[in-house]
């Protein structure tokens, strides 16, 4: 089951609970984007559809069968999500993302965490 298996290049939606610095995003779960996977975290990029113009982003399209406006990812409040919350309601499966926005996610990663910007 994908929800049990993060995978780098699956869309997922975690909840705040799965944020160790919180969300200002109130109890809404926020589109993530599985960057990385270790054995016991999975590290993901948050999508947003209000960028910081301080940071760099790249654009992620609409999905409009998963309900998800046109956004970006952004360098910026990385998600480490920890084992415990795969599977759970709180890191719930959407979809693989096109194997192009995945690549691209997985590169905007590599070089945000080559620049320092990881968690900042």
């Amino acid at each position: 089951m994908p929800d049990a298996d993060p995978q780098p290049g699956d869309l997922y939606r975690a909840s705040p609970s799965t944020s160790t610095n919180g969300d200002r995003h109130g109890n809404n779960a926020r589109p993530v984007a599985v960057a990385q996977r270790n054995p016991n975290v999975a590290i993901c990029v948050n999508r947003t559809t209000n960028p910081d113009s301080s940071v760099r982003k790249i654009e992620s399209p609409a999905k409009p069968e998963h309900n998800l406006k046109q956004a970006w990812w952004q360098a910026r409040f990385h998600r480490t999500v920890h084992r415990k919350w795969w599977g759970t309601p709180d890191f719930r499966y959407v979809c693989r993302l096109p194997e192009s926005e995945a690549s691209a996610v997985a590169e905007f990663f590599k070089i945000s965490v080559m620049l320092g910007e990881h968690n900042r």
